[in-house]
């Protein structure tokens, strides 16, 4: 096994199952990419179940796309490493269209970017030093720490999202970089 995609269920978080299947994983070295899904639905909170992942399971995770929207409202994501926002018109429809990233979220966006950016700059010394005189880190290079991190179990990446949508063609080009 190469590795692993972990689904959870973006209204719960992380359960019990969860936590055996994760013990697994770290036991027989399995590299993974994290996804909270059904966060369109009632009670669906990505904030909630990506702490539960940082809390139960690594504080490893980081979120590499914060939703756009919340419950029956979700209409797209943030990409951190890109820093673009994307919106889709629903489940019939594959297409992402890029946006602004709405100033409401400007707070939320910077603080996990940062996260982001510590973590993958912790995977490379040369990507530290650059982050540490504050240059600007590209998306090739964050990429490539992204991949190199969770390759190492040292960075589970965490997107969120609709599996029925758009954002199923998203985590799947995480996966392929992951």
């Amino acid at each position: 096994l190469d590795g692993a995609a972990v689904i959870f269920d973006g209204r719960k978080g992380v359960e019990p199952q969860s936590e055996t299947v994760w013990r697994q994983a770290n036991k027989y070295g399995v590299p993974r990419i994290c996804f909270m899904n059904k966060i369109n639905l009632i009670g669906g909170d990505f904030e909630h179940s990506f702490q539960t992942i940082r809390t139960r399971l690594s504080n490893k995770a980081v979120a590499v796309t914060l939703p756009l929207g919340k419950e029956q409202q979700l209409h797209g994501y943030v990409d951190l490493i890109k820093m673009k926002a994307y919106t889709y018109e629903g489940v019939d429809n594959p297409e992402l269209t890029e946006v602004p990233i709405p100033e409401d979220m400007k707070d939320t966006v910077a603080s996990h970017r940062e996260l982001l950016l510590e973590v993958l700059a912790e995977q490379d010394d040369v990507l530290m030093n650059k982050y540490f005189e504050g240059e600007e880190l590209t998306s090739d290079e964050l990429y490539a720490a992204l991949r190199k991190g969770t390759l190492a179990l040292k960075v589970f990446p965490v997107l969120g999202g609709d599996s029925r949508t758009a954002m199923a063609k998203t985590l799947l080009d995480y996966i392929t970089i992951c």
